[in-house]
């Protein structure tokens, strides 16, 4: 990766001060910026890199090569005085990368290597080449969806496209951060292990109740890892994937409820988070 330590010394310089930093190496793109929101800073991470797929032609009847793009476009949370953002930022990372570590040039090497190797030809580094005008590419992408002074909403959308596919598909999983404790309310914070499948047949008469609008669905689970998210209305809104209850054309299946309607459901830490300790 050419501009690997041009990319971490300028997410590490860019938290010093408010700016706008920008980097272009060759034929790797990185722009790292920081901005402030109220207290909380973010920084930025962007990188594209293209790869030849050597040897492919002959199978995609073509003449030239295959080329396949991976682009990384990631907001991540940097600082919040008196709290420590690392646990929200490697969840961030695993949930883009399938992976851990502090290395971000190397997660993004090794993610990189691994997708463009996927199809099984030698891989060589050309020239970018935009995602639009690629034979195939993944997009992964991260950005704040939901934000108050206590509550962050993360997102990552990764796109792909298999060079000869039918179509695309867009995935697109969540984390809710709740500033005040430093805490990710995930799963376990939010739901009664011993509930999900009350929880699971609630969602599902929800979504039959909304087939004008979802088209048929087959809900017999929670979404998979427990996909949700809080939206700026406080609904709690789960997310299913393409095909995951429902076919492509239907796209991403999101059903959202506000929380007294799942107070059967909810940990007691949630009926609290909530303010719905009346209910009990």
């Amino acid at each position: 990766m050419k501009n690997s330590i041009l990319l971490s010394a300028a997410i590490l310089a860019g938290t010093a001060f408010i700016s706008c930093n920008s980097r272009d190496n060759g034929d790797d793109k990185s722009v790292n910026t920081v901005r402030q929101t109220e207290s909380l800073r973010f920084g930025a991470i962007r990188f594209q890199k293209s790869n030849e797929l050597k040897g492919s032609a002959g199978d995609y009847f073509r003449d030239t090569d295959i080329t396949y793009t991976d682009s990384i476009s990631l907001i991540m949370p940097e600082e919040l005085p008196g709290q420590n953002l690392s646990a929200l930022r490697d969840s961030i990372i695993r949930m883009a990368f399938d992976t851990t570590g502090t290395d971000i040039d190397k997660i993004i090497s090794g993610f990189i290597s691994k997708d463009a190797g996927q199809f099984s030809y030698p891989i060589h580094e050309v020239a970018p080449v935009d995602i639009s005008q690629a034979d195939g590419f993944a997009y992964v992408s991260g950005s704040v969806v939901n934000y108050n002074p206590a509550l962050l909403v993360y997102e990552v959308a990764i796109s792909s496209y298999n060079p000869g596919a039918a179509h695309g598909i867009t995935t697109r999983n969540y984390l809710n951060y709740d500033l005040d404790s430093g805490r990710i309310l995930d799963d376990k914070f939010m739901f009664d292990p011993a509930k999900r499948s009350d929880l699971t047949a609630i969602i599902a008469r929800r979504a039959e109740e909304m087939t004008d609008v979802l088209g048929p669905t087959q809900i017999d689970d929670l979404p998979e890892n427990n996909n949700f998210y809080i939206n700026p209305e406080g609904e709690i809104v789960f997310v299913y994937q393409p095909y995951e209850v429902a076919s492509y054309a239907q796209g991403l299946i999101s059903i959202s409820f506000y929380p007294a309607e799942l107070s059967e459901c909810l940990t007691a830490a949630a009926m609290k988070y909530f303010n719905l300790d009346d209910l009990n």
